[in-house]
């Protein structure tokens, strides 16, 4: 667990079978780079009020989101930047599975990654700003039901995205 303004850089590590989260950054700055984050009960990251750089690394198994990150008003330019990711559920789909990725009140950018397998869906904005490009989220889960879930006043910029095979593509809500 990172807190308050801790400074953690990794750099091909193996973060896994960690009861609740694999990395809890609170507050701090966090750079993550050709890292593995596996079997987790509910978070590969979790990331609050922080700074979050994740490049080339993969998501398995991790229960509730591979990647979550929640900021609160106002939005830091790119506080949370994921590039380059797998993100996938392992193939064991379960209800409380949710989405590959979140972003709440936070200002992501989302690019190159793949993300599959989870039951709900790929990725779920909640009052985000978020720019989501060159992503696939083919056939996301079996049980999912969108690709991609903007709503409480979200406001995404999807570019050169792959999103195909779901019963929902893109869905926006209040």
């Amino acid at each position: 667990e990172m807190e308050d303004f801790s400074d953690v850089e990794l750099d091909h590590c193996l973060i896994k079978n960690n009861r609740y989260t694999g990395i809890d950054n609170y507050k701090g700055a966090l750079q993550v780079t050709a890292s593995s984050f596996e079997l987790h009960n509910d978070y590969g990251v979790y990331s609050y009020k922080a700074e979050s750089r994740i490049e080339s690394c993969t998501f398995k198994a991790n229960w509730k989101y591979g990647v979550y990150c929640w900021y609160e008003a106002p939005f830091p330019l790119d506080s949370s930047i994921v590039h380059n990711c797998g993100i996938d559920l392992g193939g064991v789909l379960e209800p409380s599975s949710q989405y590959g990725v979140l972003s709440n009140l936070d200002k992501m950018r989302l690019s190159g990654c793949k993300i599959k397998d989870y039951f709900q869906g790929g990725i779920k904005l909640d009052n985000s700003n978020s720019l989501i490009l060159d992503c696939d989220l083919r056939r996301v889960g079996v049980g999912s039901t969108v690709g991609i879930y903007a709503y409480n006043n979200s406001t995404p910029r999807i570019r050169h995205c792959n999103v195909s095979s779901q019963p929902i593509g893109v869905k926006a809500s209040l």
